[in-house]
């Protein structure tokens, strides 16, 4: 004859049991999204989309180089001019003063 601690048990280790199989079902289930996000990661850079990066920030790179070269080239075109200047006005005046 059953008892009700008896049925206890029974309810209580079947709750248990489903408990396992919960959590077992969630780490399987978490194991195969880390799998997939994986192959997704390596598959997203080796593929034509790490390529096309690749790309991207090499023509990222060699626009800021370019830029920073323009730049670069006009600020000493500028230096050039302020430097003739100063050398003309030194030169003229030397030449007043040595007119006097």
């Amino acid at each position: 004859m059953k008892t009700k601690n008896d049925d206890e048990k029974l309810h209580h280790n079947y709750l248990k049991r489903a408990r396992i199989e919960w959590v077992l079902e969630d780490i399987t289930r978490l194991g195969q999204e880390q799998r997939e996000l994986l192959d997704l990661a390596r598959e997203g850079w080796q593929g034509q989309q790490a390529n096309s990066f690749h790309l991207e920030l090499e023509e990222s790179a060699e626009q800021e180089f370019n830029a920073l070269k323009n730049a670069s080239q006009k600020i000493k075109e500028e230096l050039e001019e302020e430097k003739q200047k100063l050398t003309r006005a030194q030169q003229e005046g030397l030449k007043l003063d040595g007119e006097n």
